[in-house]
């Protein structure tokens, strides 16, 4: 299964990292990343894949 992932809010330290992690918890790669910051405002756009078909733990991380 194919996934678009987008993060948008305040930027910090780690964003990456805690997404990249919870991502990897539940057995999906990620195969591109694009991301700006613009005026202190992270947006990132991940797409991703998994093999699972059970997406309701992904939906609120």
């Amino acid at each position: 299964m194919k996934l678009v992932v987008t993060v948008v809010g305040v930027d910090r330290v780690g964003i990456i990292a805690g997404v990249s992690t919870v991502l990897a918890d539940h057995g999906v790669n990620i195969m591109s990343i694009n991301q700006t910051i613009l005026d202190g405002v992270f947006n990132m756009i991940m797409m991703c894949e998994t093999k699972s078909e059970d997406m309701k733990n992904l939906t609120s991380f």
